[in-house]
């Protein structure tokens, strides 16, 4: 993370209530502060494409005043696949398509290390590898106080 230039104002002309009724505010700030903040590997799933795009800009903005300095994918095609291999953090949207042999069923099936899959349909997130404590631990950083007043 790196801060941007004093100038620049988050520019995000997108409403926050598709994202918080998708995710819930506790895991909205999980994504952002646990895991985006903590430059972790992310994977946003949807049955929606418009909602996957959608969830990763307004995740993404929500860093200000830092960005993000993983790849960023919002939208996730077969032919990129490969991004799923990056060894550090990154942030990726993929399509459920309801195919058993498209991109978020073999990403379901087969859970980049240390990833984090982020359902959008069902508001949940969840470390498939039972990599549990690190969300745990992730939410626990967030300090308590802050907690409670965000998710009011």
């Amino acid at each position: 993370l790196r801060p941007p230039p004093p100038q620049d104002l988050p520019l995000c002309d997108l409403s926050y209530a598709p994202l918080l009724s998708r995710l819930g505010v506790e895991t909205a700030v999980l994504c952002v502060l646990g895991l985006l903040a903590h430059e972790r590997k992310v994977v946003l799933i949807s049955a929606c494409p418009r909602a996957v795009h959608r969830c990763c800009e307004l995740l993404r903005s929500l860093l200000f005043p830092f960005e993000l300095c993983a790849p960023y994918v919002p939208r996730l095609t077969r032919p990129f696949a490969s991004c799923l291999e990056f060894p550090g953090a990154f942030l990726c949207g993929i399509h459920d398509d309801g195919r058993t042999d498209g991109p978020a069923a073999s990403v379901r099936r087969d859970v980049p290390e240390g990833a984090v899959l982020v359902d959008l349909d069902a508001g949940a997130a969840s470390a498939p590898d039972g990599d549990g404590d690190a969300l745990r631990q992730c939410w626990a950083s967030v300090p308590r106080a802050e907690r409670g007043a965000l998710c009011e």
